[in-house]
This record gives structure tokens, C-alpha cells and sequence, in this order.
């Protein structure tokens, strides 16, 4: 069984450059068990190069520049991709797209946020044999979830 890691953090998402994320590490504090969370986004659409409306392209970086935004371990830091999917996705293809987030977020990456309603647990189970002990997962709780 798995230890679940419950640090506390605050959650910024939408990072697109390192630049951002050093400043934004300029005003935090360095509290033990407090981090911040650095959220990237991605999604099936820039997983696969698809075409996305202006403000999420905005958002979203290429694939080949995640890696380069999370800092390397660093005490204060949790990175998280925040990955979304379209909601007919078979669990094969999620599991498969989080597979593909997780390689291409690089090294430093702590793991994934699911911005997704109650994901498939066949999803959650084959993603976790597929990944490291370490990788984390954390259950975004939005509207459609509640």
C-alpha cells in the first residue's frame, strides 16, 4: 500500500514559463510543510497538437517547454501537470494520455492533477502500475464532481 502524502500547498496553475515561476517563488516563503503548488496545464488537445480556443492556448504550453517551468527539487515546490480530458475518452486512452504528460513534464515533475469528474478507477490503478511509487495524484473536486 501507499503512503499518502498530505502536505499542505497553495495551488497556482497556468505557469508557462520558468520566469514566472522564480518570481512567483521570489514572494514565498520558506515554511516547512508549506509549498507551492506549480500547475502546468495540459490537455488531449495539446497532447496531440490539436488546436485550442486562444485563452486555454494561451495557458497551455507545448509539450517540448513543460520540463523547462518546473524548478528542480526544491523543498518549496510540488509540480503538477493539470491534465484534462474530453469526457467520452475510453480509460485506455486517458490512462495512456497520462502516461504521455507525466514522460514529457520531465524529471522534476511531482506528478498529475486530474481535472477530471470522478475518473474511471481502472484509470487511477493502471496509471500507478505504469508510473513511479513517487508520482503523485491529486483529484481535482470541481463542479461536475460535486
Amino acid at each position: 500500500m501507499r503512503k499518502v502524502q498530505n502536505d499542505s500547498y497553495i495551488g497556482i496553475t497556468g505557469f508557462t514559463s520558468r520566469d514566472e515561476v522564480d518570481h512567483a517563488l521570489q514572494y514565498f516563503p520558506d515554511i516547512a510543510g508549506r509549498r507551492l503548488m506549480v500547475g502546468v496545464l495540459a490537455s488531449y488537445k495539446s497532447l496531440r497538437g490539436i488546436p485550442m480556443k486562444p485563452k486555454w492556448a494561451m495557458q497551455s504550453p507545448a509539450l517540448d517547454e513543460i520540463p523547462g517551468i518546473f524548478p528542480e527539487k526544491d523543498r518549496r515546490t510540488l509540480n503538477l501537470v493539470h491534465f484534462s480530458t474530453e469526457e467520452e475518452a475510453t480509460p485506455a486512452t486517458v490512462t495512456a494520455d497520462m502516461v504521455k504528460a507525466m514522460t514529457a513534464a520531465g524529471p522534476n515533475c511531482d506528478g498529475l492533477q486530474l481535472n477530471i469528474a470522478w475518473p474511471d478507477l481502472s484509470v487511477i490503478e493502471n496509471f500507478r502500475e505504469a508510473s513511479s511509487d513517487s508520482v503523485r495524484i491529486v483529484l481535482q473536486i470541481g463542479d461536475k464532481a460535486v
